[in-house]
């Protein structure tokens, strides 16, 4: 995930700040004012952080290097849900589990859960049969049995199932906080929380970058 904070009139002083220091120096000292600028949100994001895996999303998160911007990536290999973290997620809608290929395009992988919404669970079987009347390219696209040609049989769409040959299933994403509508848990959060530290702040880093470019 990545985020920034949009500064009016940053990109006409880039420009400028350029124009008078074409070697490069400029824009060095506006990496380096953005950077700082990212880190202190990225500490008061973390001091928002309050469940433990809020923590452990906030803790991913870093600065990116560059002159027309404040940066903040989140997210790593190790932690993937960082967006779940920050922003919720929906409880208790049913997701479809789809098996792993065990053969053919993409073996071993496992395709994404599909959601069913609350409306749509009276017609279970009929989405059942849906999906797997499906097949996907390599890629993962959707596409025809027509266009899966020879491969249709190993490129088919199937969902997970039970030693009971139920189809597997879960309920929503209930490990996250509740998703709400234009709400967060940390990181927008803590920008709204501190938004008169971190333009008190961002003002001196661009007071520094002046007098830094041009000492006399």
């Amino acid at each position: 995930m990545q985020t920034h904070i949009k500064v009016q009139g940053a990109a006409e002083f880039e420009r400028e700040l350029k124009k008078m220091l074409p070697d490069k120096t400029g824009a060095e000292l506006l990496k380096k004012a953005n950077e700082d600028v990212a880190n202190f949100i990225v500490k008061k994001a973390i001091a928002t952080a309050s469940t433990s895996m809020e923590k452990k999303a906030s803790r991913t998160m870093t600065s990116a290097k560059s002159s027309n911007g404040v940066y903040v990536l989140g997210g790593s290999s190790s932690v993937p849900y960082f967006g779940g973290a920050n922003f919720g997620a929906n409880h208790d809608l049913l997701r479809l589990i789809k098996a792993r290929k065990v053969r053919g395009v993409n073996k071993g992988r496992r395709s994404r859960a599909t959601t069913v919404q609350k409306s749509e669970e009276w017609r279970l079987d009929k989405i059942v049969r849906k999906i797997e009347g499906q097949y996907v390219s390599r890629s993962g696209k959707t596409i025809s049995k027509k266009e899966a040609g020879k491969d249709a049989k190993l490129n088919r769409v199937q969902l997970a199932r039970t030693k009971s040959g139920a189809i597997r299933t879960m309920r929503g994403w209930n490990q996250f906080k509740n998703w709400t509508k234009k709400k967060d848990y940390f990181l927008y959060a803590s920008i709204k929380n501190n938004f008169d530290d971190i333009v008190e702040f961002y003002s001196e880093r661009m007071a520094q970058v002046s007098k830094d470019a041009f000492p006399d």
